[in-house]
């Protein structure tokens, strides 16, 4: 970007930003806490919820554009960035609600999200759209950073722990697989076998008997008494 770009005083990128929600997944954060606080909770459970929550507020009750049903939901400053990328929070963490399974959940969402109202679909969308430029901001910031890194023979902090992770994943993966495979043995006293004679054994006590068969052929002609020879020409 040229100097007088916005992109041009704003921080390197140097981890590789998550993806972010899409519409639906911004709905899904939203009417997740709607339903664990408001349709799963009586009124005297949300007033016992509140008085444990330690002074937090709803944020976006002043908001114009967060739908209305939302915005007495204590919900985080963060909300809509995508998990990876949301900064430490000093909230407590939430007791399980225990009222409703995942699987349950998610399909009383994705129902609610099939009758949703145009209200809460546009603002759904808009909140997306503006999160999608940001990562496509932030990937050319993190390109850009790879590509200087890679010109002298590095690469990013974020890519070496991904790679380490990932070559951690496969040895555990190997050795798993070699515990479970049919030839693997367990941890028991194993007998020695008793092995076979070799070949070159073989091959050498039948060298040796070759051998012992020239001596004695050698041995028999030397001892063997030399015959006379008799002249022709003798009477």
């Amino acid at each position: 970007p040229s100097p007088a770009s916005p992109q041009a005083n704003a921080p390197v990128v140097t981890s590789k930003p998550p993806r972010p929600y899409t519409e639906y997944t911004m709905f899904y954060q939203l009417e997740r806490e709607f339903v664990l606080r408001k349709v799963l909770c009586s009124e005297e459970e949300q007033k016992k919820e509140k008085d444990a929550e330690n002074g937090e507020v709803a944020l976006f009750r002043n908001d114009p554009l967060m739908p209305e049903r939302y915005r007495d939901l204590p919900l985080r400053a963060d909300w809509y960035i995508s998990g990876k990328s949301k900064k430490p929070s000093k909230r407590k963490h939430r007791k399980s609600h225990g009222k409703i399974g995942f699987l349950e959940l998610t399909r009383m969402i994705a129902a609610r999200w099939a009758k949703v109202d145009d209200e809460t679909k546009k603002y759904c969308k808009m909140m997306a759209a503006m999160e999608l430029v940001k990562y496509k901001e932030d990937m050319e910031s993190y390109n850009a950073y790879t590509e200087r890194l890679s010109a002298i023979g590095e690469i990013p902090e974020d890519m070496k722990a991904r790679e380490l992770k990932k070559r951690i994943a496969n040895e555990r993966k190997k050795n798993k697989n070699a515990a479970s495979s049919p030839g693997a043995t367990k941890e028991t006293p194993v007998a020695p076998k008793r092995t076979a004679p070799s070949r070159k054994a073989k091959v050498a006590k039948r060298t040796t008997s070759v051998e012992d068969d020239m001596e004695l052929f050698i041995s028999s002609l030397v001892d063997e008494k030399p015959k006379t020879v008799v002249s022709p020409d003798r009477p």
